[in-house]
């Protein structure tokens, strides 16, 4: 079983990988990189079982070239902004003044290759409707230095905005909320929430290409290895959702799972 997944997914799905070759005996293999670039290989006609993406428009795309496969959308996310505790000179400073901060390098991921990338522009529109001219200014501001073709290779094991910090790459990043709930207790690193009328939600969407890929996305939404993992995992919200003989009703994952059942 081959299965492609949005960077993003990292920690889920490797979880995923080790309570089904523990718990199933299945071998799975998981590849994970910038979703966008992921998309192109496999439309390109890389064979894959599974795939996971963090911009449901790319499954969309997918479907529209092969028509058998099977989309179920599984999770959102959101946007965050990570900033050096070291930038944050004033009390009052918030997530718009840092980030409209001249003298602060801002890093985003890369449009097109990494939906974050694609995302932080629409956050950037959505700032630009509110305060003319700073969407416009802040799209000139950032920096593409993670998710592209040609872009800085992360660590394996690291994360995305510590390590460009420890680097000095930059003094801000935006990147999804899941990925950086750790450093909320990071003594030289804070992480800042962006208003929901600001904010941006990515929507998460499985391609299944099989039917044994069917049968996988059961475990991960509904039997116990799925549920312990959403449960650790503490931030991906699924709303209703009817996939053939699967009914998930109010699967809410903040902590807790409300209701699930197999049909």
């Amino acid at each position: 079983m081959r299965i492609l997944a949005a960077g993003s997914l990292r920690q889920p799905f490797t979880l995923w990988q080790q309570a089904l070759i523990q718990q199933y005996h299945l071998q799975v293999e998981i590849e994970f990189g910038p979703a966008g670039l992921l998309c192109q290989r496999i439309e390109q006609g890389e064979k894959v079982d599974l795939f996971a993406s963090a911009n449901d428009a790319h499954l969309r795309h997918l479907q529209a070239r092969y028509p058998h496969i099977q989309l179920v959308p599984f999770a959102t996310n959101r946007l965050c902004l990570i900033a050096k505790k070291s930038v944050i000179t004033h009390h009052d400073e918030n997530w718009l003044t840092l980030l409209m901060s001249p003298h602060l390098r801002l890093g985003v991921s890369t449009p097109k290759a990494d939906p974050c990338g694609d995302y932080t522009l629409a956050l950037f529109s959505n700032i630009e409707k509110r305060h003319m001219g700073y969407g416009s200014e802040l799209k000139e501001k950032a920096m593409a230095i993670v998710g592209g073709p040609d872009s800085i290779t992360i660590p394996t094991g690291r994360n995305t905005a510590e390590w460009l910090f420890e680097q000095n790459y930059a003094d801000l990043f935006i990147g999804y909320a899941s990925n950086h709930q750790s450093l909320r207790q990071h003594s030289d690193i804070c992480v800042l929430d962006i208003p929901d009328e600001y904010n941006v939600r990515a929507n998460y969407t499985l391609a299944a290409f099989t039917a044994e890929a069917l049968r996988l996305v059961d475990s991960l939404l509904c039997l116990t290895c799925g549920q312990k993992i959403f449960t650790r995992l503490r931030l991906f919200a699924c709303q209703s959702y009817l996939m053939n003989s699967l009914d998930i009703i109010n699967y809410k994952i903040y902590g807790y799972i409300t209701h699930a059942r197999i049909t």
